[in-house]
């Protein structure tokens, strides 16, 4: 299979470090916070596409990434000078997840236009889970913890989390366009939000919630539709990643 080695390295960068930073940030820092900084990953998406596939830079896309950044600081930049030094490492491997998840996407787009989505998903996670298991020999584990609660939550996340959504991912990302599709995942911090306040009792922040808005509304009006928006979809799908 002559794209092994894209398999190997997508598998690597969205499996095995996007988990690795986000599982390490969630210890760190709030809930509520990791998912609202993922909401930044359609505007990195952007970017990418801007660099990697030459698209057209307009005005209204210049004023988006300004407002996501601009709403990112509310998240947590207002409140770093204050945090301890395992929080601000926690937002900082949050955003290392974001652009991981960002050159995943930008990885992987070829793939799906030779590949079925359940061939994508199996070597990704292959290769992603290989990679995995350097960290776990050398992370110190408690097995005495271990309780069928914990087991269930596992094979939660290794069913719908990872192999399930990420096939509905790639499939979205086959039929609505990188960009499109990378807007969806702005329902999580609504959900994540909201579902930290009820299960968890974590507080939420007028500082995040200014923020939270900042950055929807910057991802709402580079996504708007309109015939600028389908052009530049149009000439995304005409382009090609030199492999």
């Amino acid at each position: 299979m002559s794209h092994i080695p894209i398999f190997a390295l997508s598998g690597f960068i969205g499996v095995t470090i996007y988990f690795y930073f986000e599982n390490n940030a969630i210890s760190m820092i709030a809930v509520s916070s990791t998912s609202i900084i993922i909401i930044v990953i359609p505007i990195f998406t952007l970017i990418a596409e801007i660099i990697v596939f030459k698209v057209k830079l307009t005005a209204k896309k210049i004023i988006s990434v300004i407002v996501s950044f601009i709403g990112v600081y509310f998240i947590v930049g207002i409140n770093i000078g204050g945090t301890s030094s395992n929080s601000l490492k926690g937002y900082l491997l949050m955003f290392g997840a974001v652009l991981a998840w960002v050159v995943y996407t930008i990885i992987t787009r070829p793939l799906y236009k030779k590949y079925s989505q359940i061939a994508i998903v199996y070597f990704q996670t292959l290769f992603g889970t290989l990679f995995l298991i350097p960290f776990a020999i050398f992370e110190t584990t408690n097995w005495d913890l271990v309780s069928n609660v914990i087991i269930f939550n596992v094979m939660y996340l290794g069913v719908f989390c990872s192999a399930i959504a990420y096939y509905l991912y790639i499939y979205a990302m086959n039929h609505l366009g990188v960009s499109t599709t990378s807007l969806f995942l702005n329902l999580l911090p609504a959900i994540t939000v909201v579902a930290s306040y009820f299960i968890l009792k974590e507080d939420i922040t007028v500082y995040q919630i200014i923020g939270g808005v900042l950055v929807i509304f910057a991802v709402y009006l580079v996504n708007t539709g309109n015939k600028e928006n389908k052009q530049d979809s149009m000439e995304e799908e005409n382009l090609e990643i030199v492999t």
